[in-house]
């Protein structure tokens, strides 16, 4: 096969594991009973920690994410009584976030269970080696700069 072509194949293989995992994330959980949350919610949890006060600026960076979406997470999650925003008195610019009682509980509760989904996710990995893992890890990380420079500067790739 054409080198091309076989990098055609990968694009193809990547799109659509993208795709899947795009749609693994809009699927809403239950990361503990009574608690159904969106993935992206429950990063933004794990994000804030539970003895920290992030700004809202350092979560969006935290998560790779605008200000606004992380603005729209916050609003939700404060809805469902996981965390308090409040202005720093440091800098009244600036709005902190703690987690609030449920949302601690929660954020350990989630640790457990991200073990847990780790684990399972080791096992449909079983057949790879350590090195072959840290090969993909590689892998993933040349195409995120990749689309992060086509992102900055979508020009300089064009034909």
């Amino acid at each position: 096969m054409e080198r091309w072509k076989r990098i055609q194949a990968l694009m193809e293989a990547k799109r659509r594991g993208m795709e899947a995992h795009e749609r693994y994330l809009n699927q809403a959980r239950s990361y503990a009973p009574g608690e159904e949350l969106y993935m992206r919610e429950m990063h933004f949890v794990m994000a804030v920690g539970p003895s920290q006060s992030p700004t809202m600026s350092e979560i969006a960076k935290r998560l790779d994410v605008t200000h606004g979406a992380v603005s729209q997470i916050a609003a939700r999650l404060e809805k469902k009584g996981l965390i308090r925003r409040e202005k720093d008195p440091a800098d009244r610019r600036q709005t902190v976030v703690m987690l609030t009682e449920a949302g601690q509980a929660l954020y350990q509760r989630h640790l457990e269970y991200d073990k847990k989904q780790y684990q399972v996710i080791g096992g449909q990995l079983a057949e790879f080696s350590d090195e072959q893992l840290d090969f993909l890890i590689h892998y993933e990380t040349l195409l995120c700069e990749m689309f992060q420079q086509v992102n900055q500067d979508p020009k300089k790739w064009e034909l």
